[in-house]
């Protein structure tokens, strides 16, 4: 997809004991785009493994988030990479963390939900939205 929103709430009931990545955009094997959980439950963007921005501040546990993250092919300017934080159905600002000078040359192929080491978290994910055109809204009551 030249384009691409992920779109899930979770709810985070304890610290991980070390990084453990939620969400991530790959393309033929290799990581252009992650969410990972910090153990001090920071939020932070990954593009391979350079951290982008700044970490949002540290998530409570036991609450309802909604995080997205957003990928679309480019060069230079054009590319983007963004991830965004929102309390609940809170509506989505700006983004805690944005690169635009990334270079994505062909298209995402795969999207993995949850961790993929042996380094876990309790965490719980819930209504996992995917779209290539925009910035999937929060979910109605």
């Amino acid at each position: 997809m030249d384009e691409i929103f992920i779109s899930l709430y979770m709810r985070i009931a304890a610290l991980p004991g070390g990084q453990v990545r939620l969400v991530r955009i790959s393309d033929q094997g290799t990581t252009v785009g992650a969410l990972t959980l910090e153990t001090t439950g920071k939020l932070t963007l990954r593009n391979y493994v350079s951290s982008i921005g700044t970490s949002t501040a540290a998530l409570t546990l036991g609450t309802v988030y909604r995080i997205v993250i957003h990928q679309k092919k480019g060069t230079g300017s054009n590319a983007v990479l963004e991830g965004f934080l929102a309390s609940g159905d809170t509506s989505f600002a700006t983004p805690f963390a944005r690169s635009g000078t990334q270079t994505f040359t062909t298209r995402a192929d795969s999207v993995q939900i949850g961790a993929s080491t042996s380094t876990g978290g309790t965490i719980t994910f819930d209504d996992i939205r995917l779209d290539t055109g925009a910035m999937p809204g929060p979910s109605l009551p």
